[in-house]
């Protein structure tokens, strides 16, 4: 049975995807009211799907796949304003602020 576990600040501006081959990594960097962090997420496929139509993602929601909060995957739902419109599956997943103070 699938469970909710975490879902980033609503809404959330995507800026910048970076895919590292080995090992594969992907970091998607976004802002949230001024705000930039990084959601770092481990092995993530398929690779299409991550860079889904991320200009019109407002939230990414975690859901556990396995029901074991510390081992297991991952899926990834890419949000709109209100609808799940791209998923992707990660063995791990870290959501890190990077900027809490930028300059203006």
């Amino acid at each position: 049975m699938s469970t909710y576990r975490f879902e980033t600040p609503y809404p959330s501006s995507v800026t910048r995807v970076l895919l590292t081959q080995y090992p594969r990594v992907v970091v998607i960097t976004f802002t949230n009211q001024d705000v930039v962090y990084e959601l770092r997420c481990a092995n993530p496929q398929p690779l299409s799907e991550v860079v889904a139509a991320l200009d019109e993602c407002y939230q990414f929601r975690v859901i556990d796949l396995e029901g074991n909060l510390e081992f297991g995957r991952y899926k990834i739902e890419i949000w709109d304003e209100d609808n799940s419109f791209a998923e992707f599956a990660v063995d791990s997943f870290e959501q890190v602020a990077v900027d809490c103070n930028p300059t203006t």
